[in-house]
């Protein structure tokens, strides 16, 4: 890990994950897009800004402030993405390049010898944040927690299928999602049954907008999805279109 995102992140933020699925075809940007200051959220107080001023020619100044330090960065816009290279006090430097995703920043990271490490920034001041009294009460009612529900689809005398989807959300901040799938085929006189199974690990953060509450689910590779929620009473939630119910996630948060 870059040593002053160490000091700053939580390791369990960053854990690995596959790609999530469902983002938007990234747009071409300019650096007015960019301009001011992205932070991202670490239990209510900033664990990255990075502020991005436009210059000439499409270029970027600005500041990445992590760790209780302010480095100066410089960068320019191409296509949909802005690389920009971050300068260290102690005249090491590292590269960084970040897309827009919805109205969040996907922000990497790169080191010589070291793995990426990504993240997603919220634009100070508007837009989602999970630092509002009532994404901690939702972080709060998650936190710890599973939820599922099943798709079944009935294939008549040949068969069916019955999918079953289980989200984890753990305390730390991490989570997984779970699929598992059992096709059941009937033939005359004989009859049997496949089962499928996926899952992938998330970083999760419980959001607001207003009044909106989103859960946001973040792919190690910058991917992220994000997920209306509401509910909450009874023990109840409703992800998406998708009414569930809330259990302890006991050992699968261990």
């Amino acid at each position: 890990m870059i040593p002053i995102l160490r000091r700053s992140i939580p390791a369990a933020l960053v854990a690995g994950l596959l790609p999530l699925l469902g983002l938007a075809r990234p747009a071409r940007l300019t650096a007015q897009d960019v301009m001011g200051e992205w932070v991202m959220l670490v239990q209510g107080n900033d664990g990255i800004a990075i502020t991005f001023r436009p210059a000439e020619g499409g270029r970027v100044t600005g500041v990445m402030a992590a760790a209780g330090r302010t480095l100066p960065l410089n960068g320019k816009v191409t296509g949909s993405r802005v690389s920009f290279v971050v300068a260290s006090a102690d005249g090491q430097q590292f590269a960084g390049d970040a897309a827009l995703q919805g109205d969040q920043l996907g922000v990497t990271f790169h080191a010589p010898g070291q793995p990426d490490e990504h993240y997603v920034l919220t634009r100070r001041g508007s837009g989602w944040s999970d630092a509002t009294p009532l994404a901690r009460r939702w972080t709060a009612l998650l936190a710890g927690r599973t939820v599922s529900y099943t798709d079944r689809t009935d294939g008549g005398p040949a068969g069916g299928a019955a999918t079953t989807h289980v989200f984890t959300f753990c305390a730390n901040g991490t989570g997984a999602a779970e699929k598992n799938t059992v096709l059941s085929v009937y033939t005359p006189g004989a009859g049997g049954s496949q089962t499928a199974k996926q899952s992938m690990r998330f970083t999760w953060r419980a959001i607001t907008r207003g009044q909106e509450i989103a859960v946001a689910l973040t792919g190690e590779d910058g991917s992220r999805t994000q997920v209306a929620v509401t509910g909450g009473e009874g023990g109840v939630v409703t992800l998406g279109d998708k009414a569930m119910r809330l259990h302890d996630a006991g050992a699968r948060c261990r």
